[in-house]
């Protein structure tokens, strides 16, 4: 009697990850890009007291320099705002 081994390739599942943006109104444009350019799953949640507004982004671990190209941008605004 001959027996045949399957074999299943178990599929990585990876977990839905999100990040809460603060981006101020000056730089949503460029913000945008980049969610555009990576096509981020993303949503707005609404403004905060200092009138940014405030984004969800979804990503999966793929998708992470996306998500650190648009902490960059953030954290470049945040450095120009303290030298003024």
């Amino acid at each position: 009697m001959k027996t045949k081994q399957l074999f299943f390739k178990q599929k990585q599942t990876t977990k839905m990850k999100t990040k809460q943006f603060a981006v101020p109104q000056d730089q949503i444009t460029a913000f945008c890009e980049i969610i555009e350019e990576h096509e981020l799953e993303n949503s707005i949640v609404g403004t905060n007291e200092e009138e940014e507004i405030v984004i969800d982004v979804n990503y999966e671990d793929d998708e992470r320099s996306a998500v650190m190209e648009l902490i960059e941008l953030i954290e470049v605004d945040d450095d120009n705002d303290d030298e003024n």
